[in-house]
């Protein structure tokens, strides 16, 4: 990325999350990660108290009705994740969007909706906690701090969703 100016530069690092809305300065292509600090897989999250205690239960229930699932944005990782998944398991979706990821999670643990997509280094804690339930890792392979969670994969949804994390 050649950038003339002190300004211009500035303007890149601010207006880079703007990239995907096109109203950046730079493109995408005009960005190069350094080093890739980690790669983030998805997991499928209900609270826990959810009538849907299993991968199973909750695809099964999807192919019968739309359930909730809660997005941080229209358009994120979460709604591109659950749109895919829907695809590949036949299932259908009502993508609620809310302000950011905390919104989201308080949604989901009130019951306002049923599921959602959640990185597994953010659902971790509360996983563990017992708030919320992993029902599946969108991944190729089990995810090592969830070790006792399937992944799609398992049951022949090859579908993965990871956030890839660059510095």
């Amino acid at each position: 990325l050649h950038v003339r100016s002190r300004r211009q530069r500035q303007m890149c690092i601010r207006d880079s999350y703007t990239i995907a809305r096109g109203n950046s300065p730079i493109g995408i292509d005009d960005i190069q990660g350094v080093a890739r600090a980690m790669d983030d897989p998805s997991v499928i999250v209900v609270r826990a108290d959810s009538p849907y205690e299993s991968y199973e239960e909750l695809v099964a229930a999807s192919q019968d009705q739309a359930l909730t699932w809660g997005v941080a944005q229209v358009g994120g990782t979460e709604h591109i994740g659950i749109e895919r998944w829907a695809e590949v398991t036949d299932s259908e979706v009502r993508v609620v969007p809310f302000g950011g990821g905390g919104d989201m999670v308080t949604a989901l643990r009130s019951g306002a909706v049923d599921a959602s997509l959640a990185n597994v280094s953010e659902a971790l804690n509360q996983i563990k906690e017992g708030d919320l339930r992993a029902l599946a890792v969108l991944a190729e392979e089990p995810v090592e701090d969830l070790p006792n969670v399937p992944t799609t994969s398992e049951f022949g949804h090859d579908v993965q969703v990871l956030s890839l994390i660059h510095i």
